[in-house]
């Protein structure tokens, strides 16, 4: 215990707030764990980080420097210590960090030790760390407007890719996959991909609307492997892609250049149904939406039920998607005009509220949204994704 408080006293400023957890009788040897939330700024900070294993390359702190150096402003790391009775991959340290999480409402969230370590190799266990994440953390993220990037390990077979796709079809998850010559993968490859495509999709900021497909990033010098000197002489050639082109993976390319590596965006697909009409970006900002909204009608939960406050709730879904609006970015249902915003009073004795319609289509994706939002006297907004 006096080794991690030593180790969060380290992390200076960047550390945003932490917290202890009991996971045992305090009579025991370890009787809690330790979750912190940290905010890091510039790609050298990631030095402050803990490495995971002294014998191979820190997959955590690798992971922040690669999404900064893709032009993130900042990231946000949530960082469990776990105890004896609670070891990492547990319910119980898993959902330690559902406080930290609940503060970072929208956050694409990248796990990057979830299918192996730096070397990623596959292990047995991982199917269950992926089940509990899942089962754990998995209906947090849906209330938090939250989507899950997962890095497919670059050793893993297509069957075994393909098994991993369909078992998370349908959730709001992107998995991401490198490409590349041979050399380039065991050079590269052991990183996230996921933190090139997160770095890309932060560093948009206010540009929204935008597609990262083809969009390069900066990468860290490689990991050192003995060069393949025929590759090297014989002349270049289109590389195939490494996993079949219909497997819906988030595909990015790394390559060197002259003034060092790079990586480029193939593919921004997600496994949201209908499948293909949900790139990342679109899904990001769909989420936007809706938090937009439940957002605004929880300002209406505690007011009379009437056609005056139908109008106001009206005004407020309007005035809280002005930025899409004016951007271009939502349109009316057919893909002209302003979305259709409406709002009723339900004065029925029995059971009065507020009801609110928003039909609009999401550009340039056309991407149709269709929101029912219903409202009833002192109890939470329900949102309906029609």
């Amino acid at each position: 215990m006096c080794r991690q408080r030593r180790s969060l006293a380290a992390l200076g400023p960047a550390l945003v707030r932490w917290t202890r957890v009991a996971t045992s009788s305090p009579g025991t040897d370890d009787p809690e764990l330790i979750v912190a939330h940290l905010q890091l700024r510039a790609a050298d900070r990631a030095g402050l980080l803990p490495g995971l294993d002294s014998a191979s390359p820190s997959l955590l702190r690798d992971t922040v420097e690669v999404a900064l150096r893709a032009g993130a402003p900042a990231v946000e790391v949530v960082l469990i210590w776990p105890s004896k009775e609670a070891p990492l991959w547990s319910a119980v340290a898993l959902g330690s960090a559902a406080s930290l999480l609940e503060q970072l409402p929208g956050a694409l969230l990248l796990v990057p030790d979830l299918l192996g370590g730096a070397t990623r190799r596959d292990a047995p266990g991982l199917d269950a760390n992926l089940d509990v994440l899942l089962s754990t953390l998995g209906p947090l993220w849906a209330r938090h407007y939250q989507v899950l990037a997962l890095d497919l390990p670059t050793r893993w077979p297509v069957a075994r890719a393909d098994a991993l796709l369909r078992r998370l079809a349908g959730a709001d998850v992107a998995v991401c996959a490198w490409e590349g010559e041979p050399l380039a993968l065991e050079r590269q490859g052991w990183r996230s991909a996921a933190a090139v495509v997160a770095g890309v999709i932060a560093s948009r900021e206010s540009g929204r609307g935008l597609s990262v497909q083809g969009v390069n990033a900066a990468l860290p010098p490689p990991r050192y492997t003995a060069e393949d000197r025929v590759a090297l002489l014989s002349p270049a050639t289109a590389t195939p892609p490494r996993l079949p082109p219909e497997l819906p993976l988030v595909r990015v390319l790394a390559q060197p250049s002259p003034d060092g590596w790079r990586a480029r965006v193939l593919s921004e697909p997600t496994l949201r149904r209908p499948h293909g009409a949900w790139p990342l970006p679109a899904l990001i900002e769909a989420k936007e939406i809706h938090r937009l909204v439940m957002a605004t009608a929880s300002r209406f939960v505690f007011e009379s039920v009437d056609d005056e406050q139908a109008i106001a709730l009206s005004l407020g879904l309007r005035r809280a998607l002005r930025a899409q609006i004016q951007e271009g970015l939502l349109v009316g249902p057919s893909g002209v005009g302003p979305p259709d915003v409406r709002a009723f009073a339900l004065p029925n004795p029995a059971e009065p509220g507020l009801s609110a319609v928003v039909s609009a289509q999401l550009r340039p994706w056309a991407a149709q949204v269709s929101l029912r939002l219903a409202m009833r006297p002192n109890s939470p907004p329900t949102l309906d994704v029609v």
